[in-house]
């Protein structure tokens, strides 16, 4: 086995597959820690007492399911340890998978969308394609810096970097050291290639910290100056989202009057 050398991403989803006493479950202990493992056995074991009792595996298999979906949104590698044999089964594996966006996936499709972006099918006046900001939805934990984007300026916006400055085209080349954040940019020397669309042209991003339903449909945790961090649950976040959507307005949508001209009804 020595000669065989399987590399995998820091962050990925790992099926064990094979037939009852093959070898998965020792595999498994030997290469990853137990916090990595998900083993159907263990969730028999916990909803019935018994490892062996396959009348509860429905059962069994909701609180694995769930346990690695939480496992993949904090963006920790999770080995699902069961048989895995039947077409069914990885089905199920896939699909938890590909639930999980972009991140710590590749194939072709997953490289054009993450260095160009998704495509409305229309085109701008410069006769390019026009892409949606993915950006403006991103609500992940991980710190995604890109390119490909061409500003004058980095952007930074929800936990995001567009360290493109156009270099090529004139501008800056620009580097993100990290985990400090810290952006880095040195001028062009001259302008080595004319851009079809000038680098000045920048994206507005005005509207860009708007609240979205996906940012209260969970459990908040909120960090505050004076005292510890405060939990909302869901169905609090929810009613304060009704009342809020039916007696309140975006501050961008506003029309400011100074004190000095402003009327009292």
């Amino acid at each position: 086995m020595d000669k065989f050398k399987i590399e995998l991403p820091e962050f990925c989803l790992v099926a064990m597959i094979g037939a009852t006493s093959s070898g998965k479950s020792s595999f498994a202990k030997k290469y990853y820690k137990p916090t990595e493992v998900l083993s159907s056995d263990f969730f028999r074991r916990m909803v019935s007492d018994d490892e062996n009792d396959q009348t509860v595996s429905a059962d069994a298999f909701d609180l694995l399911f769930y346990a690695a979906n939480k496992r993949l949104d904090n963006m920790k590698l999770t080995v699902i340890d069961a048989t895995n044999i039947q077409l069914n089964a990885r089905k199920q594996v896939l699909q938890l998978a590909k639930s999980q966006k972009y991140i710590g996936r590749g194939s072709q499709a997953v490289r054009d969308f993450c260095l160009y972006g998704e495509r409305t099918g229309e085109f701008d006046e410069y006769g390019l394609p026009v892409r949606l900001d993915w950006a403006d939805d991103y609500r992940g934990k991980a710190l995604v810096a890109y390119g490909h984007i061409a500003g004058r300026e980095v952007r930074v916006h929800n936990n995001t970097y567009c360290i493109d400055t156009g270099c090529v085209f004139g501008g800056k080349l620009t580097a993100l050291r990290y985990p400090e954040k810290e952006i880095v940019s040195v001028n062009a020397l001259q302008q080595y290639y004319e851009p079809v669309k000038p680098l000045d042209d920048s994206v507005d991003t005005n509207m860009g910290d708007m609240l979205t339903v996906g940012d209260f449909n969970k459990k908040l945790h909120i960090q505050t100056y004076l005292m510890p961090s405060i939990d909302i649950h869901e169905n609090n976040a929810a009613a304060a989202l009704e009342i809020m959507s039916r007696f309140s307005a975006d501050p961008h949508w506003l029309i400011y009057l100074p004190p000095l001209s402003a009327h009292c009804p």
